[in-house]
């Protein structure tokens, strides 16, 4: 069974819940711990969402909607991210951990996408808490897709019940690119 790492964050049971069901050990993480060991120790890392990260990391300055995360929190990411990479370790980030994969690899942010650029997709989903709030599309031309693609086939080919107990086939879209399964990133509440 897999051991995913979470980076600290306010709503860890949401995520936790999430890894477990899909079938991964947890490891919590402090910002305390030092990354280099996290990865020495884990099959993967999850960067979840959350606060704003401070701008002066990629040189700009704090737009008005700026929220700042948890004191300590970019460095640590930013970090683990970094050493998570170097050791060929998956990373899934989502929402924030996206933007920390940007910056510590010397990218910048758009801070307010609603105020800086037209026509862009609404995703502020309140209720309920569980809510798809976009789907997310796969390149045919990208890694994720050809790891999808090579998981698929070995899956096939070690299970003659597999095509029959999971057979789906996504939709194509107009572009040639396929949706990814609609995942839910937080855990329904019983």
């Amino acid at each position: 069974m897999p051991t995913i790492a979470i980076a600290p964050c306010r709503q860890m049971a949401d995520y936790v819940e999430s890894i477990r069901r899909a079938g991964a050990e947890v490891v919590e993480l402090t910002s305390t711990e030092a990354p280099e060991s996290v990865v020495g120790r884990v099959d993967g890392v999850l960067l979840t969402g959350g606060g704003d990260i401070d701008p002066a990391l990629y040189g700009a300055a704090a737009h008005a909607t700026f929220e700042a995360a948890e004191p300590g929190r970019d460095a640590f990411e930013i970090a683990l991210v970094r050493a998570a990479l170097a050791a060929d370790l998956p990373v899934l980030a989502i929402c924030r951990g996206m933007q920390v994969l940007s910056v510590a690899f010397g990218g910048d942010l758009v801070q307010d996408i609603p105020s800086e650029v037209n026509g862009a997709l609404h995703h502020d989903v309140r209720e309920p808490r569980y809510a798809i709030a976009h789907e997310v599309w796969v390149s045919p031309t990208s890694r994720l897709a050809a790891r999808r693609r090579r998981r698929a086939t070995s899956a096939r080919r070690r299970s003659p019940s597999w095509r029959s107990s999971r057979s789906w086939t996504a939709p194509r879209a107009q572009s040639g690119s396929w949706p990814t399964s609609r995942a839910r990133l937080t855990a329904r509440r019983a």
